[in-house]
């Protein structure tokens, strides 16, 4: 289970209100699971446990950073980004299961290389993608917070479209979801 805080974060315990130091994006990605939950809405059940991932909601507001955060930065240079969790997509754990971070069962693995489509909600999908959080959230650990989890995730995404290579691996693939 994946006893996360309403962000998908453990690592930071935070004293200080980060609304008091700008815009937070936190509360929007509750608001955008809230209210467009078939798009934004990322849990699975896994092992009887309901598993909040965020990806799709917490994807959205990094961009809204990312584009906006100088030129409109009363609105969207989020303060509490470190609270984000990994992407857990099909790209990130691919890149991680590449560079021997992530080791899968033998058979969901050859299933992963046939193509073989899976449901969202398929336990082996679900713990690969909460796996994928838990790694980038040691890696975090091991670097001493120099990174953020959204500051690896980016990194990832850009290594898979730089290297030709990686950009080869097979990702799992998931059906009937708008991302990953």
């Amino acid at each position: 289970e994946n006893k996360s805080n309403s962000s998908g974060s453990r690592r930071h315990e935070q004293t200080e209100d980060p609304s008091s130091r700008g815009p937070v994006g936190v509360p929007l990605v509750l608001a955008l699971q809230q209210t467009f939950p078939l798009l934004f809405l990322d849990t699975a059940s896994w092992r009887g446990n309901t598993v909040h991932l965020h990806f799709k909601a917490q994807l959205l507001v990094a961009q809204l950073y990312r584009r906006f955060k100088v030129d409109e930065p009363e609105l969207f240079k989020f303060q509490d980004l470190d609270q984000f969790s990994a992407f857990a997509d099909c790209v990130i754990p691919t890149v991680l299961r590449s560079k021997g971070v992530l080791r899968l069962d033998e058979i969901f693995e050859q299933k992963i290389e046939q193509g073989e489509v899976f449901e969202a909600d398929q336990e082996n999908v679900v713990a690969l993608r909460a796996a994928t959080i838990q790694a980038i959230e040691k890696i975090i650990q091991l670097a001493e917070g120099s990174f953020s989890a959204l500051d690896i995730s980016f990194y990832l995404w850009s290594q898979m479209r730089m290297d030709e290579d990686l950009n080869r691996v097979p990702r799992h693939i998931v059906k009937k979801t708008l991302m990953f």
